[in-house]
């Protein structure tokens, strides 16, 4: 079932006959679907969390300073999830589409292969960067990593 296949050069799944071609098809996507379904209800518990303490604090100070802060920090954080969301389908969808498409096409093109196997996996570290940039408190914790580990 996995294995190095010899004409992509990684390794993934390798379909062989002895396998109905659809029980591939729901394989193959599952291992994007999966992802994508953890993602989106742990997003909406934090999304959910942040709005009800959000309102909490609204009723608890009404001045228009207060509710501009918490305005402010509910777009910061939907526009965050949108970033890691949109991210995880421009990297994921285009290597998906093709494997569920047309096996044959990652096979007789290794470079296709390659270079959307670097961009699926890169969708990992993109999301640090997201983070990095949409957060504040991220932006303060990692130069203050950074720092920690210069001087050592």
């Amino acid at each position: 079932m996995f294995g190095y296949n010899c004409l992509t050069g990684n390794c993934n799944i390798i379909k062989y006959s002895g396998l109905d071609y659809i029980k591939w098809e729901i394989i193959d996507g599952c291992f994007t679907w999966i992802p994508c379904a953890i993602m989106l209800p742990s997003y909406s518990a934090i999304w959910w969390h942040i709005l009800s303490n959000d309102r909490k604090l609204k009723r608890v100070d009404s001045r228009k300073e207060i509710r501009k802060v918490i305005t402010k920090r509910e777009l910061q954080t939907a526009m965050t999830f949108f970033s890691v969301f949109l991210c995880y389908f421009v990297c994921v969808m285009p290597f998906t589409i093709i494997n569920l498409i047309n096996q044959r096409i990652l096979n007789d093109y290794p470079a296709l292969n390659f270079a959307l196997g670097c961009l699926y996996y890169s969708q990992f570290s993109i999301n640090i960067f997201i983070y990095a940039a949409k957060s504040e408190q991220y932006k303060k914790a990692y130069i203050y990593f950074l720092k920690k580990v210069s001087r050592k």
